[in-house]
């Protein structure tokens, strides 16, 4: 009897112990070395135009959904993006990237369950962060994944002075990172400025302007502010106009103020609105104004567009089709005494088990269990018939 409760407990311990194997192999993991190539292309010279990265990776067969691989990004460059997904040819999703604090994690989803040698590539803009990287002076990133440093040296170029001789038009996203990503409304920011005035100023001025197609404008929004530019011609310390000095009338699809403010010669106004993004699918928003000037000829504007940037990338692997095959022993023959009838028994088929190996090792784990479970009930059933008094 002991040794039945012996060999029952070892059946359970080995049950319990496969399962918590299991767990362990389960539990995700940081893969190293997956990236394996960054570059870095400048759009343009301007430091306030974008740069586009690429990445090619790869993570061994051993990975499983839920690891995760990170690229460290340099903080001379903001990422233009939050996060994004890596798909396969048929839409599968291979990888999910999410981007914060700059560092870009990618994890791996279950897609690595039923395919091996996955690989793929990821791409995404950045900008110069203008208070790190001095213009006409190159400058080295480094991005980082896993120990490894991947370098590329940029010379950014100022965009130069602005003329302010003439109206100008303006546009960004509020938010360069989220685009329209979190919320669309008030996801554009449109700026319109007059002429630098000359001797004997401005005592009126009438901006004209209708949204482009994809937006609009959200009225409550609007300023207008008064100011001088700087050496570079960017107009930065405005003052506000009060709403008394000028007229206001507002929609969705158009604006039309009217301002009675005097400006004084060097000086220029700047009216400033934000509009939510109707159409999410264009690649880029624009739109023209026109600037009139104490009641003169107006002058058109057309802002430069403001253009959505891009980050995704794709992912593929083989289909995991070696699985675990137990062949049976070589078939044993016999000669059978003399007048005694044998019939062999047919031979063996062989058992093809397949799956990954944390699949097989939850499938031992579980029938050891159950295996355990039946034995100790068959034990307890079991009790020696007591001998008669006497015998």
């Amino acid at each position: 009897m002991k040794i039945r409760l012996k060999l029952l407990a070892a059946v359970c311990l080995a049950g319990t112990a496969a399962t918590t194997l299991f767990a362990s192999s389960a539990q995700a993991s940081t893969v190293g070395g997956a990236v394996k190539s960054v570059t870095v292309t400048q759009m343009d010279n301007s430091t306030y135009r974008f740069l586009s990265v690429h990445m090619t990776w790869c993570v061994p067969d051993t990975s499983q959904a839920g690891d995760t691989f990170t690229l460290a990004l340099p903080p001379q460059l903001t990422a233009l993006t939050k996060g994004f997904a890596m798909q396969d040819p048929s839409g599968k999703t291979v990888a999910n990237a999410k981007v914060a604090a700059d560092l870009a994690t990618f994890t791996l989803t279950d897609y690595l369950a039923t395919h091996i040698a996955v690989c793929g590539t990821a791409y995404f803009d950045e900008a110069f962060n203008l208070n790190s990287v001095p213009a006409n002076k190159s400058t080295t990133v480094t991005y980082r994944s896993g120990g490894t440093d991947f370098t590329t040296v940029l010379t950014p170029r100022p965009s130069g002075v602005i003329t302010r001789g003439s109206a100008l038009k303006f546009g960004a996203w509020t938010n360069p990172t989220a685009q329209d990503s979190i919320t669309p409304v008030g996801a554009l920011h449109w700026m319109i400025d007059t002429p630098q005035a000359p001797p004997g100023g401005y005592s009126n001025v009438v901006f004209a302007d209708t949204s482009g197609l994809g937006q609009a404008f959200d009225c409550p929004t609007l300023t207008l502010s008064i100011g001088t530019p700087d050496t570079l011609g960017i107009f930065s310390n405005g003052v506000a106009v009060p709403s008394s000095h000028y007229v206001n009338v507002c929609s969705a699809s158009g604006i039309k103020v009217t301002a009675t403010a005097a400006v004084p010669r060097g000086e220029l106004l700047h009216l400033s609105v934000l509009a939510t993004v109707t159409d999410p699918h264009l690649n880029a928003y624009t739109d023209t104004a026109s600037v009139g000037v104490n009641r003169g000829v107006q002058q058109t504007s057309k802002a430069q567009a403001v253009l959505r940037t891009s980050a995704g990338g794709n992912g593929a692997g083989t289909l995991r089709t070696t699985g675990v095959v137990l062949t049976p022993p070589s078939k044993v023959v016999s000669t059978p005494p003399s007048g005694f009838a044998f019939t062999p028994p047919s031979p063996l088929v062989p058992l093809a088990v397949t799956g990954t190996p944390a699949q097989l090792l939850l499938s031992l784990a579980v029938s050891l269990t159950a295996l355990g479970v039946l034995l100790l009930v068959a034990a307890s059933r079991m009790r020696p018939t007591p001998r008669e008094p006497g015998r």
